[in-house]
């Protein structure tokens, strides 16, 4: 769906070289984001963390069985009589817009 990747190109990784932050770095070890240490245990920064490092791999992923679903599977699209599945080719789309959409 996108044309253009205007992120960091993935993979992303979880880096716990900082004392009082979880960093999420690119291949080249850059940067990217970071989770503040916030919680007593770190369990949740630590999800968050891992949650970040895999979004190139998830909106790639997305978009990819998006279309396959559109081009390959005529009954699950947006305009298919099911509910269910109108409500998930929507929310793929719409997930897939708040990542590529500036």
């Amino acid at each position: 769906m996108s044309a253009k990747t205007l992120h960091t190109p993935g993979p992303w990784c979880v880096d716990y070289s900082g004392p009082a932050r979880i960093a999420i770095a690119d291949h080249m070890g850059t940067e990217i984001a970071f989770c503040s240490l916030q919680g007593e245990d770190g369990d949740t920064d630590e999800a968050n963390a891992r949650l970040i490092a895999a979004a190139p791999e998830l909106l790639r992923n997305l978009e990819r069985l998006y279309e396959y679903a559109i081009t390959h599977a005529p009954d699950f699209s947006e305009h298919s009589k099911d509910g269910e599945t109108r409500l998930v080719m929507a929310g793929a789309r719409s997930a897939i817009a708040k990542a590529t959409t500036l």
